[in-house]
């Protein structure tokens, strides 16, 4: 989630059309009849459903230049994790040389866990976060990553040094982005680099495992109120699995929602002591994440200004550095 979003200077004129996913789906299928649909929440990737004349829908995942190793490393992690038994879509076609790299996938059915979770039950959440949970510790028992932060694949070049520099980096990304849509005061992030200078030790400690960190509101797919897939595995972090927390629980402040499902999901990883600390700050980072991408345009043609969000998120900050 975090790494494709700084691709909001790409030109226009570089990136997939619709035209262009007709002539691939064709391809495809043949002389097969089709419809298709883009779905409006991509950040990074241009995706479609796609709708075969009396067969099952599947999706295409289209890239472009920019986006050609987020492409290749959802072709890679497809093939880490599956033989781990997470529901994660099945690779049906790929072609990751052509001008728009893609992967035709298996269409999961549900709904992304932010627009469902208010009608889940308690007990319905917390057996969703045991399986979130579960999945994590399976994915954290591969091998280590040769560095730390976003990889797509364990031996990714742009991995860091220490999972400090991983922080380092967000908290510096997240002060640019406020600087240049000039919205929210940047001295949000001088507090929450307080905050991570205080965990010093900790940040320090951590040891570079791999966890999917995009396991949030998005990209967990629900059907029938229950956990149905996993989706949009374009690389994993390496680093502290309380990270991918954080940011869930900031989707759900942000929303306006209960976090009975961080609760749930806390006493599933047994999450104490200094850990309390940990999420409280990632959460926090989090926040002035969302604060600097109050009017990024990322792969959106036009994007509105909500100044009553940017207020929202302040009051979030107030609170979680308080606590």
């Amino acid at each position: 989630m975090i790494e494709g979003r700084a691709l909001d200077t790409i030109e226009l004129s570089d990136r997939p059309t619709e035209s262009q996913a007709h002539e691939i789906v064709f391809g495809y299928l043949g002389h097969k009849k089709f419809s298709l649909k883009r779905f409006p929440t991509g950040l990074c990737h241009y995706v479609y459903e796609v709708m075969p004349l009396g067969q099952e829908p599947f999706v295409l995942r289209m890239g472009y230049s920019a986006t050609r190793g987020h492409i290749a490393g959802s072709v890679y992690w497809t093939e880490q994790l599956s033989p781990l038994g997470i529901p994660i879509p099945k690779i049906l076609h790929k072609d990751l040389l052509g001008l728009y790299p893609y992967t035709i996938l298996n269409r999961i059915p549900g709904q992304d866990l932010g627009y469902v979770y208010s009608s889940l039950k308690p007990k319905q959440k917390q057996l969703l976060a045991r399986e979130i949970s579960h999945w994590q510790v399976e994915v954290g028992k591969l091998p280590l990553g040769n560095g730390y932060g976003f990889g797509f694949s364990p031996s990714d070049p742009r991995l860091k040094s220490s999972w400090p520099e991983v922080i380092d980096s967000q908290i510096k990304r997240a002060r640019n982005w406020i600087l240049s849509n000039n919205i929210c005061n940047v001295s949000h992030v001088d507090r929450v680099e307080t905050e991570a200078h205080l965990l010093k030790s900790y940040l320090e400690a951590v040891q570079a495992r791999p966890f999917l960190h995009d396991t949030t509101t998005k990209n967990v797919l629900i059907s029938k109120q229950r956990l149905s897939g996993i989706v949009d595995i374009d690389d994993v972090c390496f680093g502290d699995s309380l990270f991918v927390i954080g940011l869930t629980n900031m989707a759900l402040l942000a929303n306006g929602q209960d976090t009975d499902y961080i609760t749930y999901w806390c006493e599933a990883q047994q999450v104490s002591g200094i850990q309390v600390k940990a999420l409280n700050f990632y959460t926090a980072l989090f926040c002035v994440t969302f604060m600097g991408e109050i009017g990024q345009r990322f792969n959106r043609e036009t994007v509105d200004v909500d100044m009553n969000q940017a207020y929202h998120y302040e009051k979030i900050l107030d609170i979680l550095l308080k606590s």
